[in-house]
C-alpha cells in the first residue's frame, strides 16, 4: 500500500499578541483644562469590555510610532493629534497573550471629538485626573497613575 506523501502547508495569519508579541500605542490625550480623554468600551471590545480606556491600537507594518498613534486616535475619536513624547513602555503578559504597550503623551491639533468606531466604543468623555471613572481598564489605570506621578 502506497503512503500519501502530501503535506498540508496551509498558512494561517499570524495574530499579534497571540502568535507573536503584539505592540500597541496608547494615547494620553490631555485637554487645556488638564482633563484626560477616555473611551467607554462596548461588550465587543476584546480587552476588559465595559471599561474606560485610552484611544490607540496596533501599528501597521513599517508605520512609525508618531504616525501610528495619530492614525489610531483619528480612527477612534476623529481628533488630530501630535505626539509630544513616549512616556512609558510596559508589558501585558497573560497565559495566552503578550502585548507591549507604548504610552504616548499627545496634544490635540485639530478635529472634533466623535466616536468613529461604534462597534468598540460607546462613549467618549473628558475626566479630571482626580475623578476618573469606574471601571477603569487596568492598563489605563496604571498608565494614568504613572502620568500623574511623573508628569502632571
Amino acid at each position: 500500500m502506497k503512503k500519501d506523501s502530501t503535506v498540508n502547508l496551509e498558512l494561517k495569519p499570524i495574530r499579534p499578541g497571540f502568535d507573536c508579541v503584539g505592540v500597541s500605542y496608547r494615547a494620553i490625550v490631555i485637554n487645556n483644562k488638564g482633563e484626560v480623554l477616555l473611551l467607554k468600551t462596548t461588550p465587543q471590545y476584546r480587552m476588559e469590555p465595559g471599561s474606560w480606556t485610552r484611544p490607540g491600537g496596533k501599528p501597521e507594518f513599517r508605520e512609525e510610532a508618531s504616525l501610528a498613534v495619530a492614525r489610531e486616535v483619528k480612527e477612534e475619536t476623529n481628533l488630530d493629534i501630535e505626539l509630544l513624547r513616549i512616556i512609558r513602555v510596559s508589558d501585558m503578559i497573560t497565559p495566552d497573550q503578550h502585548w507591549v504597550s507604548v504610552d504616548c503623551l499627545v496634544k490635540i491639533i485639530g478635529g472634533t471629538l466623535e466616536i468613529k468606531e461604534k462597534r468598540y466604543f460607546e462613549e467618549a468623555r473628558w475626566f479630571s485626573l482626580s475623578a476618573l471613572p469606574s471601571p477603569l481598564n487596568s492598563r489605563t489605570k496604571t498608565a494614568l497613575e504613572y502620568y500623574k506621578k511623573t508628569l502632571a
